[in-house]
């Protein structure tokens, strides 16, 4: 585990939300980007990840963590924006269906 994941983990854990701030810093744009990479959607990528903070924060999922932090946010990324991406297939897809049965 990297020294700076250790140490936003430790804070996190002692309830410093300074912690987070430190870590949406340290992540949010490289996490934006790779997910950027799978979706061809910045504001997609920039909602998917926002998302994952939230649900970080709230969820308290930093508590339970025992691998480091990076990983784990750049693993939860790509899982996300697939699950999206895939979505959004489907619905195109649906829609697709609809219109050419009409036909």
């Amino acid at each position: 585990m990297q020294s700076h994941d250790i140490i936003i983990l430790e804070k996190l854990r002692l309830g410093d939300s300074s912690a987070y701030k430190e870590l949406f810093d340290l992540y949010y744009m490289p996490l934006s980007i790779y997910s950027f990479k799978y979706c061809d959607s910045f504001e997609l990528a920039e909602d998917i990840v926002q998302d994952l903070f939230i649900k970080f924060w709230d969820e308290k999922l930093y508590m339970n963590l025992d691998t480091a932090i990076g990983p784990y946010l750049f693993r939860s990324v790509k899982n996300n924006t697939l699950q999206a991406t895939k979505k959004i297939t489907d619905t195109y897809l649906k829609k697709l269906k609809i219109r050419f049965i009409r036909y």
